[in-house]
C-alpha cells in the first residue's frame, strides 16, 4: 500500500513539473519580448540621443521628454529592479532550455525545433570574436587604435571602446528597411544581447574613419534583426553617436559560416556590419550586411 501511495505521489510530482515545464516554454517567448522592450524603453532614459521620429532631429534632446507615460515607467529605477529579476528567470529558463535541447539531440531529434521558443543558441557564442585584434591577411593584429599602430581619430575611438563597459548604452542604429529604432549597447555577451544591439568590443566605435560592427537577436527577445535580410545594396542605414549622425549606404548582404570571423572584421572602413543568426531560429550560419560611410551629420 505505502509503495503504490509513494509511486502515485512521485507520479503526481512529474506531472505537474511537465505542466510547470510546458507553461515556461509556452511563455517564455512573450517573456523575452517584455524584458528586451522594457531594457530598450529603460536604456533610452540614459542615452541623449536625437528624437525618436527623425535621425535628423536635434542629437541634443535629451531621450527621457520623448519617451511618453509609458517609456517613464520603464526608465524608473522600479522596472530596472523588475527586469533584473526577470532577467535571472530567463536565464535560468534558458540554462534548462539549453539541457533539454542536449538530451533531446542525444535522443535523435533534429536539431532546432527547440529553437522555435528559444532561437540564436550559439549567438552569444559566434558573436564573441576570439581574442581581441582584427583579422589581416590571415594574421591577427591590433586593431586601429589600440597600441603603437593606432593614431588620430582611430587612438581616440580605440580608447574610448577600451574605457566602455559592457552593457553601456552608446549609440542609436536606425535602419528603415528592416524596421529598426534601437538603443545599441557595448559588448555582445548573452547578457547585454538580450538588451539590445551590442557592438563587439574587437571593432571599433563609430567615427570617420572607423570600422564598426554591431550583432543582434534575429528572432528572440526584442529580434531587433528579425529582417535584416531585407537589405538591398543602395538602402540606408544611420548610426548616432556623441552628437552626430553617421549614415552609411548598403553594399552586400550575404551569409557566411558561424566562425568566420574575416566576414566581422574585414568590411568596409569606414563602414558597418551587421551580423545575425541564419537562418531565422538557428546559429548555423552568420547573416552579414556591409555597408559604406557616406557621410556625416553634425
Amino acid at each position: 500500500m505505502a509503495v503504490r501511495v509513494t509511486r502515485r505521489w512521485w507520479g503526481t510530482l512529474a506531472g505537474w513539473v511537465l505542466v510547470l515545464v510546458g507553461v515556461a516554454l509556452a511563455t517564455a517567448p512573450a517573456l523575452q519580448w517584455v524584458y528586451g522592450a522594457g531594457w530598450q524603453a529603460h536604456l533610452k532614459a540614459q542615452l541623449v540621443r536625437p528624437g525618436p521620429d527623425d535621425p535628423g532631429g536635434d542629437p541634443g534632446e535629451p531621450a527621457a521628454p520623448g519617451l511618453g507615460p509609458a517609456g517613464r515607467i520603464w526608465a524608473s529605477p522600479a522596472a530596472d529592479r523588475l527586469l533584473e529579476l526577470l532577467g535571472r528567470w530567463l536565464g535560468g529558463l534558458e540554462r534548462l532550455l539549453g539541457w533539454l535541447r542536449e538530451l533531446l539531440t542525444e535522443a535523435g531529434v533534429p536539431d532546432g525545433w527547440l529553437a522555435w521558443w528559444w532561437e540564436d543558441p550559439g549567438l552569444a557564442a559566434t558573436a564573441a570574436v576570439p581574442g581581441s585584434g582584427e583579422l589581416r591577411g590571415g594574421e591577427l593584429q591590433a586593431a586601429p587604435g589600440r597600441g603603437a599602430g593606432g593614431a588620430g581619430g582611430d587612438a581616440a575611438a580605440g580608447r574610448e571602446a577600451a574605457a566602455r563597459e559592457p552593457g553601456q548604452p552608446v549609440a542609436r542604429l536606425v535602419i528603415p528597411r528592416a524596421g529598426v529604432d534601437a538603443v545599441v549597447l557595448y559588448g555582445t555577451s548573452r547578457a547585454v544581447l538580450a538588451r539590445g544591439p551590442g557592438i563587439y568590443p574587437e571593432a571599433e566605435l563609430p567615427g570617420p574613419g572607423a570600422r564598426v560592427a554591431i550583432a543582434a537577436h534575429r528572432t528572440t527577445y526584442g529580434a531587433w534583426f528579425r529582417h535584416l535580410d531585407r537589405l538591398q545594396p543602395g538602402d540606408a542605414l544611420a548610426l548616432w553617436y556623441q552628437g552626430r549622425w553617421y549614415r552609411y549606404t548598403a553594399r552586400r548582404v550575404f551569409a557566411t559560416h558561424r566562425n568566420d570571423w574575416r566576414a566581422v572584421l574585414e568590411g568596409p572602413r569606414p563602414g558597418l556590419i551587421l551580423t545575425t543568426c541564419h537562418p531565422p531560429g538557428s546559429s548555423r550560419q552568420r547573416l552579414v550586411v556591409y555597408a559604406e560611410l557616406t557621410g556625416v551629420t553634425p
